[in-house]
């Protein structure tokens, strides 16, 4: 699977054909597995642009958890969780963990445990799961994971989550994800084939008017770019900036005024919107 030809949604969609068309899951649950017998699809289950080893934020915590492996005396990180797609056990949580492992050269076999419920719980899981090495999603990935389970159906057509739990699972405002409830319902009268995989250029088709064009994510682009600035910062930096924000905010302004000015206007702008989005309105 690809994430540039499917949205995760998609994605999804094709691993529950694969599950339907494979064997029941085996009737002995495993608690420990080699690694080689655990499969990524990330596509599905990495809620993170570029996997765990996408930035150096991940791949410094890949370090973090191989070097606990070294200094562990022999024992293994928390379980990964595992979660049977019709022919192989499959990550559902626990990228950064397997990682380390494969970077530690570690022969054993790992711990796992085994996420008992349906493909599209173990969708969400992949995102909610909070366990004691796991890396914070982004704003950002939390509003796209929330838009995902917008549009997560039944066949019957009801949605598979209430607005609460979409909230809750997300870490967004229950306001935020009524009104993309309001925006999906929105599109799917304006279009044939709403524009649904990206909550950015849903939103932006809502607002602006018909969608023509290539679907760009601008917003994907520009996170890129700034990802890499940041590593850059964090590399030549490291904990400087934030150890002491007040003699950061003077040398900003003596590098560039202009610089410090736009940055207000910026930080209010996002705040202003951030605030509209969570208002409390019914839709």
């Amino acid at each position: 699977m690809s994430a540039n030809k499917s949205s995760r949604v998609q994605a999804l969609g094709e691993l529950k054909q694969r599950i339907k068309k494979g064997r029941p899951a085996p009737s002995k649950r495993p608690s420990r597995l080699p690694l080689n017998k655990i499969e990524l699809i990330e596509d599905v289950f990495q809620p993170r642009k570029g996997g765990a080893l996408g930035t150096i934020d991940g791949q410094k915590h890949v370090r973090a958890l191989e070097l606990a492996l070294k200094h562990n005396q022999g024992n293994p990180l928390e379980p990964i969780l595992i979660y049977w797609v019709g022919d192989a056990w499959a990550c559902i949580d626990g990228h950064h963990r397997y990682e380390a492992y494969k970077a530690n050269g570690w022969r054993h076999n790992v711990p796992v445990k085994v996420f008992e419920g349906s493909v599209i719980a173990a969708f969400a899981a992949a995102r909610g799961n909070n366990v004691k090495d796991k890396r914070p999603m982004s704003p950002h990935d939390k509003s796209q994971f929330a838009w995902e389970l917008v549009n997560l159906t039944k066949e019957t057509g009801e949605r598979v989550y209430s607005k609460a739990e979409i909230a809750r699972m997300s870490n967004r405002s229950t306001s935020l994800v009524g009104y993309m409830i309001h925006v999906l319902a929105e599109l799917r009268k304006q279009y044939a084939e709403p524009p649904l995989e990206r909550w950015t250029h849903a939103l932006k088709c809502f607002n602006d008017g018909p969608c023509t064009g290539e679907d760009v994510d601008y917003r994907a682009i520009m996170e890129g770019k700034a990802q890499r600035l940041a590593d850059k910062l964090r590399t030549h930096f490291g904990q400087q900036l934030t150890d002491d924000p007040v003699i950061t905010f003077m040398a900003l302004e003596k590098y560039s005024p202009e610089l410090v000015e736009k940055l207000k206007v910026l930080i209010k702008e996002e705040t202003d919107r951030e605030a509209e989005l969570d208002l409390d309105t019914d839709f």
